[in-house]
C-alpha cells in the first residue's frame, strides 16, 4: 500500500475535525514503525479530500504475513475528512487489500453505513470533558468520591514537569504494567520516543503529584495536545499515592490548568474496565461510542 504524500497528508491533518495527535504523520511514523499507507480521496486543490491510514504490521516480530493493525497507545484513528463532520469509514474499509487481516478502531466522528463484504463492525467507548466551562463548574459535576480523594489529596504539590516522561512511564510499569504482560520493553521504549516527539512540538503536559514534605513522586500523568483535544495518554501512581487520592489530585490538577479553554475536549482514552470508566466519568465526563472494524 502507498504511502501519502507527506504535504498533502500534513494539509488534510490540519483542515480535517477529526484529526488528532494519532493521525499526525510523525505519530505514525513511530506507532507503525515506517510501515503505513492510506486510502485517499484526491482532491486536486488540496492534494487529499478524504483518506483514511492504514498501520500495517508483520504478524510475528517482522516476520510472516503482513495485517493491518491499530498500533499501540493509538486508540483512535479512522477517516479523515476536509468537507464531511462525521464520514462514512464503508467505502473506505471495502477499499482495504484483500487477503489482509485488519482490526481498527475509528474516529468517534466516524459512522459505517453498511459493513463491507467479510468485515465486522463493533463499538467501544471513550470519555469526553468539554473544558469550556470555568473550572468551578467542572467541579461542581465531580462525583463524591472524587470529592472525597481531592479533600484526601489536597496537601500533595501537583506541579507541571513537562521533562519528567519517563518518571511517569516508569511509575506506570511498576504497578499497573505488571498486570500487562503483553507490553513489553519495546513498548515502553515507544511510549518513550512519543513522549518526546510530542515534547519537541509543544504538544506535551506532564503532571505530578508529589508529597510535599519529601518530594517523592506519588503520582503522575502523561498528556497529549492538539488543535481540539487534550488526550490522556497514560497515568500511573504507587500505592502510597492511591491511598492519599494522588490520581485525582493529578487530573484535577489539568482541569484546572485547562478549564475555560472554549472548543476543547479532554479524551480519557476509553475505558470498557468498569473501574476505569467510573473513574472518567466521576470528573463528570460523559461516554462517547466510537466503532471498531474487524476482518478476520
Amino acid at each position: 500500500m502507498p504511502r501519502p504524500d507527506p504535504a498533502a497528508w500534513a494539509a488534510l491533518h490540519t483542515a480535517a475535525p477529526q484529526a488528532t495527535v494519532y493521525t499526525a504523520g510523525w505519530w505514525l511514523d513511530e506507532v507503525a514503525a515506517g510501515r503505513w499507507g492510506a486510502v485517499v480521496v484526491p482532491d486536486g486543490a488540496h492534494g487529499y479530500a478524504a483518506a483514511l491510514p492504514v498501520p500495517l504490521r508483520r504478524r510475528w516480530r517482522g516476520l510472516g504475513p503482513t495485517d493491518i493493525l491499530q498500533p499501540f497507545f493509538t486508540q483512535q484513528l479512522g477517516v479523515l475528512s476536509r468537507a464531511e463532520a462525521a464520514p462514512d469509514a464503508a467505502p473506505f474499509l471495502a477499499a482495504l487489500p484483500p487477503g489482509l487481516r485488519a482490526y481498527g478502531q475509528l474516529h468517534c466522528r466516524n459512522h459505517v453505513s453498511a459493513a463491507p463484504t467479510g468485515f465486522r463492525v463493533g463499538e467501544r467507548v471513550t470519555y469526553h470533558l468539554d473544558l469550556a466551562a470555568p473550572y468551578a463548574a467542572l467541579a461542581a459535576g465531580f462525583h463524591q468520591n472524587h470529592r472525597r480523594n481531592l479533600k484526601k489529596a489536597s496537601e500533595l504539590l501537583i506541579a507541571e514537569e513537562n521533562d519528567a516522561a519517563p518518571t511517569v512511564i516508569e511509575l506506570f510499569r511498576a504497578t499497573k504494567g505488571r498486570e500487562l504482560p503483553d507490553v513489553k520493553p519495546r513498548h515502553y521504549a515507544l511510549l518513550g520516543r512519543l513522549a518526546a516527539g510530542l515534547a519537541a512540538r509543544h504538544q506535551l503536559r506532564v503532571l505530578l503529584a508529589r508529597d510535599a514534605a519529601s518530594g517523592a513522586v506519588l503520582a503522575g500523568g502523561l498528556f497529549a495536545a492538539d488543535a481540539r483535544h487534550t488526550i490522556y495518554l497514560l497515568g500511573g501512581g504507587s500505592e502510597a499515592g492511591r491511598q492519599r487520592g494522588a490520581m485525582h489530585a493529578v487530573v484535577d490538577g489539568l482541569l484546572r490548568r485547562e478549564a475555560g479553554t472554549a472548543n476543547r475536549l479532554l479524551d480519557f482514552e476509553g475505558s470498557m474496565v468498569e473501574s476505569v470508566a467510573r473513574f472518567y466519568a466521576g470528573f463528570g465526563a460523559r461516554p462517547v461510542p466510537y466503532l471498531t472494524f474487524q476482518r478476520p
